[in-house]
Order: structure tokens, then sequence, then C-alpha cells
């Protein structure tokens, strides 16, 4: 199936498959509605990110059904360059949310993702006192984590108040 072969290509940052489907990119998604900029932000395919974003057109907004864009995608995976990125040059909302609530700094922290927290907190924007739908801040995911490299780093410099 041709939407397969796109979503491959993307988590393999082959960018020249891409350019061959290009007509086609936009429309693929795979089950859960994630599509091609998901899978590569993800994977960390960043040079595929940029083709995907500053080519092809991609915002970036994109929404998978559970309501992940692929900031979640990347910031789940710690893929900190493409967090970067689509923050940067996409012009994502750092604090854009889920369907849960969840944020990138939510998702990162909840995988221990330290360098991407770090960069979120530091650099980004990351609101560490955002809640979920459950009512949960990133202390929260820290702890049900058991990142403790994490849980240090919202307690220092007052980023959680």
């Amino acid at each position: 199936m041709e939407s397969d072969r796109i979503l491959v290509a993307a988590q393999e940052g082959d960018v020249q498959v891409l350019r061959t489907l290009r007509g086609r990119v936009l429309s693929a998604k795979d089950s859960f509605g994630a599509s091609a900029l998901h899978h590569a932000a993800r994977n960390g395919q960043l040079e595929c990110v940029k083709w995907l974003v500053d080519i092809l057109g991609m915002t970036g907004q994109e929404k998978a059904k559970n309501g992940a864009s692929p900031l979640h995608d990347a910031a789940s995976a710690g893929q900190l360059g493409c967090v970067e990125y689509l923050i940067k040059h996409a012009k994502v909302p750092v604090d854009q949310t889920d369907h849960s609530g969840h944020t990138a700094l939510h998702l990162a922290v909840r995988f221990g993702s330290f360098d991407t927290v770090k960069w979120l907190l530091t650099k980004g924007g990351g609101n560490a006192n955002s809640k979920t739908r459950n009512r949960m801040n990133a202390i929260h995911f820290a702890v049900a984590g058991d990142s403790l490299a994490c849980l240090k780093l919202l307690f220092s410099n007052t980023y959680f108040r």
C-alpha cells in the first residue's frame, strides 16, 4: 500500500521516496491517524521533518486520533532536534495539548527524556505547572516514571511553583 510506503520512508528519513510520492504524502496516515510528519518526528528524522514542513508545507498542527501532534511524538521519544525544530521553525505551540491534556513537557518527563525536558523548560517556554485533564502536572509524571533526574530539574531553579 502506498500510504505504508510513505510512512516507512518518513520513519527511515528517506526524503527521496517522499519526493517521488509527493502528491500523496499529505494524505498518508496510519490506523491511529498519525501522519508522515508524526512518523518522522518520533524517529528523529530531522532532515525529513524539515522537508515535510519547509517544502511540503505541513504545519506541525496535524493531529492523530488521540489529539497528539508531531511535537508530542517527538517529545515522547526524546527527539530533541525535532522538538526544537517544530517549536522554533514550524511554530508549533509548546503547550499544545492532546485529547488528554498532555503537553510535550508532560510526555518528555513521563518517558524520562532529560535533555528534552531541560530544553523545554529553559529554552522552549514549557510550563511545568500545566495540568492534564486528570489534573496531573510534570512533577506527577516524573514521580510516576521514576525519573529522579527530571524530578530534580523540575524542583531546581523554581520551574515548579
